[in-house]
């Protein structure tokens, strides 16, 4: 029983019994490092943020930007039900999962944040404020 608690990812590969490993691949599917895999790029004008997030509905995903700080948060309710010919369920589960990421993004212009989910990926583009000027020097008194 040991040695099945202690293998390691690369033997997800593997062909095993579904329920053998049971406990390791459910909690697995709803960790928050098999989620939200994001990448993040800058230009001068603006950040654009890619976040993978399949097999979730658009309507799950809540995106709020304060102070900041960019918050994804999703949820994911997965609900299957097995039944044999007579309709007698045989099998029924349900998954259920919540997951969130934060951002520092500094010098955003709020006002033209704009999202897109399409394909599993969620696209959030952070336009920049204009920088007004490079500095100025203080004189003190």
């Amino acid at each position: 029983m040991v040695h099945n608690l202690m293998k390691r990812d690369f033997d997800d590969f593997i062909p095993d019994d579904f329920f053998g490993n049971f406990g390791k691949n459910f909690f697995k599917s709803f960790a928050g490092d098999s989620v939200m895999k994001t990448d993040i790029s800058e230009t001068d004008e603006a950040y654009t943020v890619n976040i993978d997030m399949p097999g979730l509905n658009k309507k799950d995903i809540k995106i709020d930007f304060k102070d900041d700080i960019l918050s994804v948060d999703a949820k994911r309710e997965v609900s299957t039900e097995e039944k044999d010919e007579k309709g007698s369920v045989i099998r029924s589960e349900r998954h259920y999962g919540s997951f969130n990421r934060s951002f520092h993004l500094p010098n955003v212009k709020q006002t033209k944040v704009t999202a897109k989910y399409e394909n599993g990926e969620l696209i959030i583009k952070l336009p920049k404020e204009e920088k007004t000027s490079s500095g100025s020097n203080i004189l003190i008194d």
